[in-house]
Parts: C-alpha cells; structure tokens; sequence
C-alpha cells in the first residue's frame, strides 16, 4: 500500500505544478506571464537532464540486495538536485546570450524551488516509508498554497509558497526516515 502513497505524493507535487501555471495563465499580465511561462520551461528541460538517468536506475538499485541503500538514495537525490540546479545555471546564462528577451532570475529561482520538491520526494525514494497521514499533510499544504497563489497571484506569493512546500517536504522526509532510514550520509 506504500507504494500506491507514494505515487499519490508524486502526483499530487505534479498536479499542483500543473495547477500553479494554469492559475498563473489566467490570473498574471502578459509581461509576467512571458517571465513565469520561460522560467517553467527552463525547469522542466533541467528536470529532463537531471531525472532522464536517475528515475530508471534507482527503482531497481533501491529493491536489490545492496547494502546501504538510504546511502545509495541520497546519493542519487544529490546527483539528482546537483543536475537540475547546474542545469537551470547553464540553461540561464545561455538563454540570456542568445536571446533577445531575457529569463527573470526572479521568476527562474521562485519557480524552481516550487519545483525541488518533486525532485526530494520522488516515489522511487518514499515508497518504502510514506504513510496516509503524510499524504494528507501533502495535500493539506499544497492546497492551502494554491489558494493563496490564486487568490494572491504574484512572484512574491509563488516565492512565500515555495518556502513553505520546501519545509513542508523536507519535514515530512525526515519523519519518513525517522521511522524507516530512507536517506542518510
């Protein structure tokens, strides 16, 4: 049952990704649309890079017999968020040199730590120790967040969100791995 948890979680973080642009779409100016909109694309080709590898080979790495494996998790966690950030660093500075309307670091930083999330609590990682209650919290928090970016559409209420999903997912990891070691160093 913990793994049908944990791809709930997963696709409660993807929903509510999904969700923000669609608020976003609707709710910003065509000028911070532009900014929000490229930021997004840019996080999502750094998810490509940073995942592309990773989410195939930690499923089977994680079920196998090795020894260590909350060791083997984080490091692929690491490899993971070192990827997309180098990713979202690179794909910055080389939008900005060739184009002629340049990225928001604003809006590409807002917008990627909404997104880290997805990449700290992925369903290869948490299908082992996610229960209900940490779902719920999930969703609890991630709809609570929607609201306030509805009903407070801005790159400042996208950043105050951000912070809180981060606190949010980093909490609910730690008690993951408090009953169960998940990740470690």
């Amino acid at each position: 049952m913990k793994s049908i948890y944990a791809v709930i979680a997963q696709i409660t973080l993807s929903a509510s990704n999904f969700l923000v642009f669609m608020i976003f779409t609707s709710k910003l100016d065509s000028e911070n649309f532009i900014l929000f909109s490229t930021s997004v694309g840019l996080s999502v080709l750094a998810y490509a890079i940073a995942e592309g590898g990773i989410s195939y080979v930690a499923p089977k790495v994680l079920t196998s017999e090795v020894e260590n494996t909350h060791m083997i998790a984080s490091c692929f966690v690491f490899v993971s968020l070192l990827l997309y950030s180098l990713s979202i660093l690179l794909g910055y500075y080389i939008w900005n040199m060739v184009s002629d309307s340049p990225l928001s670091v604003s809006w590409v930083v807002s917008y990627s730590l909404y997104f880290i999330p997805v990449m700290l609590f992925p369903s290869w990682l948490t299908f082992k120790s996610i229960k209900i209650n940490h779902v719920i919290m999930l969703w609890v928090v991630r709809a609570i967040g929607l609201i306030y970016i509805f009903l407070y559409p801005s790159l400042e209420s996208l950043v105050l969100v951000s912070i809180v999903n981060m606190v949010m997912t980093v909490f609910l990891l730690f008690l993951m791995n408090k009953d169960e070691k998940i990740i470690s160093y």
